[in-house]
């Protein structure tokens, strides 16, 4: 859970949901911070200064060279860092640092998509022998790999994939649905083209819809991180070239979401919109001997979302104060988080909402 309300400026201008905003905003993304900065009318001013220190870094002309982009980058900080004195050496260092690796992340992305070969394959793909397998039938088809990762494919679902991995990433290409379960490699990331996106992992478990003539691809993640990337921009779509067995053009991704278990990204093509959200039904992912009890007898609420969220790994944001004072009596046994979630609020007259893979807690309190 964030507090944005202990933020200083070096906080929001290296939060990554905040960059996101001033750097792509959206109708939701415009509606949660315009709320939030109503709600907090004494943080407006610190808003807006963190705001612009990331709009006056993206407007560093791209067409320089990487590493005199970088530079420009790290002297934009070190101004501001130079004006905030009252702040201790190694706090401005720290802050340096992350601040920079987020935004040489986003801002820095026209490189990154260009030359991250893991993305527009360099090597030349068509030298493999590949195997394109068809599920036509009603049930579901194991695969195993060359690299020992485990594929299931849906029925009505495709794959196509080499007989082996070599060079410097594994790739493969999915129409339809499969779950993926990778063997960790960090020497050679996984890469998963499908309907217009491109996941990428190192080693974890999610599962991909992204059938052809629906208008969204889904990505869930069951373990791990993965990062999808696909193209928001449908005026100016740039097109990378895939060579296997046969050319394929895939659109250049030009934005990236990061997820973890139980979130998942949506792609939705019609709308060029890519959003996170919490997953259908949200899987406990804590293991056995570190799973809280989830039996509390008038305990604060305020305990047992914290218990959720460390058994769920998904964030809830409240109003702690508000609530640390609201006792509560339950037994919540195998019931869906979003059941769990439901009978709590309904004994404290509270409301519950989903936005962004976060989901917000409000009411009255006690």
């Amino acid at each position: 859970m964030k507090h944005y309300e202990d933020y200083e400026i070096e906080d929001f201008a290296s939060d990554d949901d905040f960059i996101n905003w001033c750097l792509q905003p959206d109708e939701v993304s415009n509606k949660l911070w315009n709320n939030w900065i109503q709600s907090h009318p004494e943080h407006q001013t610190t808003v807006l200064e963190a705001k612009q220190l990331i709009l006056d870094l993206q407007s560093l002309e791209t067409e320089k060279n990487k590493t005199a982009f970088e530079l420009e980058i790290w002297e934009k900080i070190n101004e501001h860092v130079s004006k905030t004195s009252n702040r201790s050496k190694i706090r401005k260092l720290y802050w340096a640092t992350s601040v920079a690796a987020s935004l040489l992340l986003l801002i820095g992305a026209y490189f990154f998509f260009q030359n991250d070969t893991s993305l527009n394959p360099n090597e030349n793909l068509a030298q493999f022998e590949w195997i394109n397998l068809e599920n036509n039938s009603g049930i579901k088809k194991r695969i195993e790999l060359a690299d020992n990762s485990v594929i299931i494919l849906e029925p009505f679902s495709s794959l196509k994939y080499p007989s082996e991995f070599s060079g410097d990433q594994r790739v493969v290409f999915l129409k339809g649905e499969a779950f993926f379960d990778i063997a960790r490699d960090t020497t050679k990331p996984f890469l998963v083209y499908a309907n217009e996106t491109v996941t990428k992992v190192l080693g974890t478990s999610f599962r991909i819809t992204a059938f052809e003539g629906e208008k969204t691809v889904e990505v869930e993640v069951k373990s791990g991180k993965v990062a999808v990337y696909a193209n928001v921009d449908s005026e100016n779509k740039k097109i990378m070239i895939v060579e296997t067995d046969e050319k394929m053009l895939i659109p250049l991704p030009n934005k990236k979401l990061e997820v973890t278990p139980n979130q998942k990204v949506v792609f939705d093509k019609k709308e060029d919109e890519m959003i996170k959200t919490v997953a259908k039904l949200p899987q406990i992912i804590t293991k056995l001997e570190t799973l809280p009890q989830f039996e509390f007898e008038e305990e604060s609420v305020v305990k047992v979302f914290n218990a959720l969220e460390l058994a769920y790994g998904i964030d809830l944001e409240y109003d702690e104060e508000n609530l640390k004072n609201c006792p509560i009596t339950t037994k919540l046994k195998d019931e869906p988080l979003f059941q769990k979630l439901s009978i709590i609020c309904a004994a404290l007259s509270l409301e519950f909402s989903e936005k962004d893979a976060v989901i917000s807690i409000k009411g009255e309190g006690c």
